[in-house]
């Protein structure tokens, strides 16, 4: 110390050995929100900053930010009429679909109306059907009874040498 002052050389020393002091004790604080924010900052900046050393990849990323930037009214024109062709697709698709779904319950109702039709019918001949078997086994009776009696037993006999 010279007439009250420090040198340089001295404070930087000072500096250096209180930095490395002060780096423990905050180590050991808790961590903020804003504390953690700043950390994850300055490691995106070195993070960044070595990958534009190494590959110049920020470079071309802030040349594509700056372009979308500056051309930022064109993009927005070309998202929306990109925007309104799907939303004109969208619009005809879900008219074909109801045009299908109106069909397919017009086939349905004459699905349905073909299906009563066809019970009506059944239920119509019936009793016709019923007087047919009826009759079919009244006649299949009396051709066993026929038999039976010897008629159809002999005649059968009779033909075979």
């Amino acid at each position: 110390m010279l007439d009250g002052t420090v040198s340089s050389e001295a404070f930087f020393k000072a500096l250096l050995a209180g930095s490395r002091q002060l780096e423990g004790q905050t180590s050991k604080a808790p961590l903020t929100l804003a504390g953690a924010f700043t950390a994850l900052n300055n490691s995106l900046v070195r993070y960044v900053g070595n990958a534009a050393s190494a590959n110049g990849a920020s470079g071309a990323i802030a040349e594509g930010i700056g372009a979308l930037a500056d051309n930022l009214d064109s993009v927005v024109n070309c998202v929306g009429v990109i925007a309104a062709a799907f939303g004109v697709r969208y619009v005809a698709a879900l008219g074909a679909a109801s045009a299908a779904t109106l069909a397919k319950s017009a086939a349905d109702v004459r699905a349905t109306q073909t299906a009563a039709a066809l019970a009506a019918m059944q239920a119509r001949l019936g009793p016709v059907m019923l007087g047919t078997a009826v009759s079919a086994n009244a006649a299949a009776a009396s051709v066993t009874r026929v038999c039976r009696a010897g008629g159809c037993g002999a005649a059968h006999r009779r033909r075979q040498p």
